[in-house]
């Protein structure tokens, strides 16, 4: 069973609102997947970008 941006979007929500909260929103925010098997689930790694995408400023790696 692979990991879905329902059960991830949560998380994310709660980490942009505490840094909002804390002053954190013009920081560059990094976003790590790294390799194996979590890397088969490309859907998710796109889903994630996307919604983060829309919420804060991020780099992405993949290793």
């Amino acid at each position: 069973m692979y990991m879905t941006l329902d059960k991830v979007r949560p998380l994310f929500d709660y980490l942009s609102d505490l840094w909002s909260k804390e002053g954190i929103v013009e920081h560059l925010t990094y976003i790590s997947f790294y390799g194996g098997e979590p890397l088969l689930n490309m859907p998710f790694i796109k889903d994630s970008v996307n919604y983060f995408n829309n919420t804060r400023r991020f780099r992405v790696s993949i290793q």
